[in-house]
C-alpha cells in the first residue's frame, strides 16, 4: 500500500510539473528512472490531454479538468486498495489513460475529431481515442473487427490527402493503415506479420528465401506462399498508365452484393462474430478498392505510388483474413 502511494505521489507530482511548470516528459522520467517504464504512457496521454486544451482555451474548463484527473487518478487509486485485481500494471494504466483523454478533451472535442484528417490540429485527438477503444477491446475478434472501422478512416483519410495534394500526410495514412491491416490479420490466427511487406518501396513483394509460385493458369488463382502484393511496378512516371491491381477472390459461399452493407447485422443480432467479421471484410474489399482506384486515376503522378501500396496492403491482408476465417470455420464444422 505504501508502495501505491508512493507511485500516485509520483505521478501527480509529474503531472503538476508538466501542466503547471512546463517541464518536459523526459526530465520527469529523468527523476524517477525505477517508475519510467509506467510513468512514460501516463505522462505522454496527459500532455496530449493538455494540448487539445489549447485548441478551445477556456479557463474555467482548464481549472475543471485538472481537478477532474486528479479526483480520478485518486478515487482509481482507492479503487485498486480495494480490489487486489488491479496493480500499475498495462490494463490498469490503460483504464487511466482512458479516463485522462475522456475528462480532459470533453465538452464535444472528441466528437469533432472523429472526422477530423491528418492535417487538423484535432487529428492526434482522433488517433489517441482510437487507441484507448483498441486497449479497452477485450477479445481478438473485437479488437480485428474495430481494425476495420479504423482501415475505412485510414482509405478515407488517403484519399481526401491524395485529392488534395498534401503527400506527407497520404504517405502516414497508407503507413496507418497497412499497419493496421496487417494487425487485423494477426488477430484472426495468421501468426507473426512478414517483415516490410506494407511498406515496402514497391508494391510486388515477396520473401526472398520463398520458393517461385507454380505457373498460373487461365482462370485459376493463385496464391502462393508470399502473398505477392501485385504487378511489379518500380516507378510510376507522371504520364504513364498504371495498371490496376486485382482485387482478392472472395470465396463462394459469400458473394459480394452491392448491399452487402446492409446485410451486416446490429450487434443483437444472433451471428458469429466471425461470420460478421467476414461480411465487413467483404465489404471493406469492395469498398476501399472503388475509392483508392478511382482516386488513382484522377491524382497528379507524385500521388500514385502510395495509392498503389494501398491498394496491394488492402488486398494482401484482407487475403490473409479471409483465409484465416475460412480455416477457423472448416475447423468448427
Amino acid at each position: 500500500m505504501g508502495k501505491d502511494k508512493e507511485f500516485e505521489d509520483i505521478l501527480n507530482e509529474c503531472l503538476e510539473r508538466m501542466l503547471s511548470r512546463g517541464e518536459t516528459i523526459e526530465q520527469c522520467l529523468a527523476s524517477y528512472p525505477e517508475q519510467a517504464a509506467e510513468l512514460e504512457p501516463l505522462l505522454q496521454t496527459a500532455l496530449l490531454a493538455h494540448e487539445a486544451l489549447a485548441i478551445k482555451p477556456r479557463p474555467e474548463f482548464r481549472e475543471r479538468a485538472r481537478y477532474q484527473l486528479r479526483a480520478a487518478l485518486q478515487e482509481m487509486g482507492e479503487k485498486r486498495r480495494r480490489f487486489s485485481l488491479f496493480s500499475w500494471q498495462p490494463r490498469w494504466a490503460t483504464v487511466v489513460i482512458a479516463v485522462l483523454i475522456l475528462l480532459v478533451v470533453s465538452g464535444g472535442t472528441v466528437a469533432a475529431a472523429s472526422g477530423s484528417m491528418p492535417d487538423d490540429a484535432l487529428y492526434p485527438v482522433k488517433l489517441a481515442t482510437e487507441k484507448v477503444r483498441l486497449a479497452l477491446t477485450p477479445s481478438a475478434l473485437g479488437k480485428a473487427e474495430l481494425y476495420a472501422e479504423l482501415a475505412d478512416r485510414r482509405v478515407a483519410e488517403i484519399v481526401k490527402m491524395a485529392d488534395e495534394g498534401k503527400l506527407e500526410q497520404m504517405e502516414q495514412a497508407v503507413q496507418r493503415l497497412s499497419s493496421q491491416l496487417m494487425a487485423m490479420a494477426n488477430l484472426v490466427g495468421l501468426g507473426e506479420a512478414q517483415p516490410g511487406v506494407p511498406m515496402a518501396p514497391a508494391p510486388a513483394m515477396a520473401p526472398e528465401a520463398a520458393p517461385e509460385p507454380p505457373a498460373r493458369k487461365p482462370g485459376v488463382p493463385v496464391v502462393p506462399p508470399g502473398l505477392k502484393r501485385a504487378p511489379p511496378m518500380r516507378e510510376v512516371p507522371e504520364e504513364t498508365e498504371v495498371q490496376m491491381v486485382p482485387a482478392p477472390p472472395i470465396p463462394e459461399r459469400s458473394p459480394l452484393s452491392p448491399e452487402a452493407e446492409e446485410e451486416i447485422p446490429e450487434e443483437g443480432a444472433e451471428l458469429d462474430k466471425q461470420a460478421k467479421l467476414r461480411m465487413i471484410v467483404i465489404r471493406n474489399i469492395a469498398r476501399h478498392q472503388e475509392k483508392l482506384r478511382a482516386a488513382l486515376e484522377r491524382v497528379p503522378g507524385p500521388a500514385r505510388p502510395a495509392l498503389l501500396r494501398a491498394i496491394a496492403a488492402s488486398n494482401a491482408e484482407y487475403e490473409r483474413v479471409l483465409k484465416a476465417l475460412e480455416e477457423e470455420g472448416r475447423g468448427k464444422d
